[in-house]
C-alpha cells in the first residue's frame, strides 16, 4: 500500500494543477489508493462517495490524471482505474467482474459466429437472441432475466458494428427494433433497455 499511496499522492497534486476544477480536486480527495498492478494505477471511492466516480473517469479529468501517473511512475503507457470500494479486496471483486464480463463476451461472439450470418443481418441477429432466449435458465425469475439481458447486450454489440452500427437511419430503425425485441421477451421497457446499452457502451 505504502508504493501505491506515495505515486497517488503526486499524482493527484499534479492532476489538480493541470485541471484547475473545484470538482475534480473533491473527487481526488475523496479517492483513496488501492493498488498499482502491471502499469495500472487503482484508486477506490467509498460507498458515500461514490457520486465522485463521474467526475474522476470524465475523459479530459481521466486523461490528465493518466498523463500524471505517467509523469510520476516513468511508465509511458500507465492508465488509471476507479473502482468500488477502499480495500484491496475490492479490486480484486472488480478483476472478478472483468473476467465474468470477459467471459460472456467471448460466449456472446462464439453464439454469433455460429449462428448463420450474423454479421450480414438484423433478423440473423434476431435469430441468435431468440435462440438465447429459449435456452435462458431461470427465466420466469427477474435474476434470470437480468442474466438474459446481459448476455443480449452482450451479443448485439459484438454483432451490431460490423453491419454499420446506428449512425443512419435504416440502422437507427433496426437497432431500435431489436432492442424492442428483446424487451419484449423479458417484458421490460424498451426505452428502458435502449439506455441501460448506451450507457454500458459508454462506461466501456
Amino acid at each position: 500500500m505504502a508504493q501505491e499511496a506515495a505515486i497517488w499522492e503526486q499524482v493527484a497534486e499534479l492532476a489538480k494543477k493541470a485541471a484547475l476544477s473545484p470538482a475534480l480536486f473533491k473527487a481526488i480527495n475523496a479517492a483513496r489508493p488501492v493498488a498499482w498492478e502491471g502499469d495500472t494505477l487503482v484508486v477506490g471511492l467509498a460507498a458515500e462517495d461514490g457520486q465522485h466516480a463521474g467526475v474522476l473517469n470524465t475523459g479530459d479529468f481521466k486523461l490528465k490524471i493518466e498523463q500524471a501517473v505517467r509523469q510520476v511512475t516513468g511508465v509511458p503507457r500507465a492508465t488509471f482505474r476507479v473502482v468500488e470500494g477502499t480495500h484491496a479486496s475490492d479490486w480484486e471483486a472488480a478483476k472478478a467482474r472483468d473476467a465474468a464480463a470477459e467471459t460472456r463476451r467471448t460466449q456472446a461472439s462464439q453464439a454469433v459466429r455460429a449462428a448463420s450470418g450474423p454479421t450480414e443481418s438484423w433478423d440473423a441477429l434476431y435469430n441468435v437472441l431468440q435462440a438465447l432466449w429459449a435456452e435462458a435458465p431461470f427465466r420466469n425469475f427477474a435474476t434470470g432475466r437480468a442474466r438474459f439481458i446481459q448476455k443480449a447486450f452482450d451479443v448485439i454489440e459484438e454483432a451490431v458494428p460490423s453491419f454499420g452500427g446506428a449512425d443512419d437511419e435504416a440502422n437507427e430503425r433496426e437497432f431500435s427494433r431489436t432492442i424492442e425485441r428483446v424487451a419484449g421477451m423479458v417484458g421490460s421497457d424498451a426505452a428502458a433497455l435502449a439506455f441501460l446499452l448506451l450507457e454500458r457502451k459508454k462506461g466501456a
